[in-house]
């Protein structure tokens, strides 16, 4: 039989939603803020020139059309949620929010 494509999206949604749930849960037990970074674009920007463009991504390739810069893309979208991480960390921190030093218990 046929499922409907929101079924199967909302079927494969539901491990990540746990996982979600259980690391959420868990950096609360520890005293990690968890922050969200919207992913949207992350494995289609380059990394090396900030270029946005749905034809730097063929499948698992990442090629920028502007700089020519190679790799993986989604490890290109990785490295660029990282990048996002560490924007948002700033921000924090410069504003008091955060220690820019990590203490260890």
């Amino acid at each position: 039989p046929k499922v409907s494509k929101k079924r199967r999206h909302n079927h494969s949604s539901w491990a990540f939603r746990q996982l979600q749930t259980f690391i959420e849960y868990k950096a609360r037990e520890a005293g990690i803020i968890t922050h969200y970074v919207d992913p949207s674009y992350t494995s289609q920007t380059c990394i090396r020139c900030n270029h946005i463009s749905k034809n730097n991504r063929n499948r698992l390739s990442f090629r920028c059309e502007k700089c020519g810069y190679e790799n993986n893309a989604d490890l290109i979208g990785a490295m660029n949620i990282e990048h996002k991480t560490r924007d948002y960390r700033y921000i924090l921190e410069s504003q008091g929010c955060l220690s820019a030093t990590q203490t260890n218990a």
